[in-house]
């Protein structure tokens, strides 16, 4: 996801043990990742340009 560069509206399986669907919309100049559980209920937002930092930040709490 920190590399992806789809299109708006594109819809990303993502693969893991939740089967998580991702959408991917543009927002001003962000990408945004619309992530929801397979049935449509339950989900949230995420901005690509905050992954680099969630991924540091779990990789130093690991590291603890």
């Amino acid at each position: 996801m920190v590399e992806y560069k789809g299109k708006n509206k594109d819809v990303v399986m993502l693969n893991n043990p939740s089967n998580n669907i991702a959408q991917v919309r543009k927002v001003l100049s962000s990408t945004m990742f619309f992530i929801t559980d397979t049935d449509g209920i339950r989900g949230g937002e995420l901005a690509q340009g905050w992954i680099p930092s969630m991924i540091k930040n779990l990789k130093k709490e690991r590291n603890q």
